[in-house]
């Protein structure tokens, strides 16, 4: 599934964001202020899936099963199985 986001980052979270990937070694633009979308991209990214492994350790154990499941296969290629969707209405994420 592809999801579409819209993320306004400012001046602050663009600074913080390109001294995380500030490249390390002689010779390089160690005075970035700003972070290329690039970097912003993979920054999200990255927190996601940080967000999503601390979360699996607070799911029902049969929850934990199947996403550990998903993520071996998504891991080797293998077309993942098809969940039907749950019954109950799903929560609404105030952002």
């Amino acid at each position: 599934m592809k999801v579409r986001l819209l993320l306004d980052v400012g001046d602050y979270e663009r600074l913080v964001i390109a001294k995380y990937w500030a490249p390390v070694g002689k010779g390089l633009d160690r005075t970035r202020t700003r972070a290329t979308r690039a970097q912003v991209r993979r920054f999200v990214l990255a927190s996601l899936r940080s967000a999503v492994k601390e979360y699996v350790a607070m799911l029902p154990e049969r929850s934990r099963t199947i996403a550990r499941k998903l993520a071996d296969r998504t891991e080797t290629g293998e077309a993942p199985e098809v969940l039907r969707e749950p019954q109950e209405k799903q929560p609404w994420l105030a952002l």
